[in-house]
């Protein structure tokens, strides 16, 4: 997630970037009074962030052995390592629903978001990496093959009103 916190006011207060639990208790993923990043409750990262900055977060969760049991949650900033932690806190099996920037029913961190993934899986470092260093996804300049059948198609239909003009011209000659 490419974000950034838009009231500079916020600085120096708790401001939640994503909760798992459907607002249900405090945990999640927050910047802290100190501007750090941090799993709440658990720890923060010694990492600058200000509002008015765009920052790249890249937050990775691997689920424990059983249900229940302890996830392995490792978050970057701007592609470098900030926090690594073993915590049930971002488990989204708890409610299955994902709220941004909203704390409870009348506290809300007011941020822009320039992009947003979602992967199926723990991403490794060269993946981190990757997307760090365009975080923002770009749409794909190949063109599918329903794309290619309608220019064909398009093409022949241009092909054939030619022809006919052609043939309607020497006609009248």
């Amino acid at each position: 997630m490419t974000l950034k916190f838009n009231d500079a006011s916020s600085n120096g207060r708790w401001r939640r970037i994503l909760d798992t639990s459907n607002r249900g208790f405090d945990g999640g993923l927050y910047v802290n009074p100190q501007n750090d990043l941090e799993v709440y409750p658990g720890r923060g990262a010694d990492t600058d962030f200000l509002a008015g900055d765009y920052r790249n977060i890249v937050l990775t969760v691997k689920p424990g052995a059983t249900p229940g049991a302890l996830s392995q949650v490792s978050a970057y900033i701007d592609g470098g390592a900030s926090l690594g932690l073993m915590t049930s806190v971002m488990d989204i099996s708890m409610s299955g629903i994902l709220n941004l920037f909203l704390d409870d029913g009348s506290e809300w961190a007011p941020a822009s978001i320039a992009a947003l993934s979602f992967y199926d899986g723990v991403l490794s470092a060269a993946e981190i990496a990757e997307i760090n260093g365009d975080p923002i996804p770009h749409p794909s300049a190949v063109p599918e093959p329903a794309s290619w059948a309608m220019m064909i198609l398009g093409f022949g239909a241009v092909g054939v009103a030619s022809r006919r003009r052609q043939g309607a011209r020497r006609s009248l000659a």
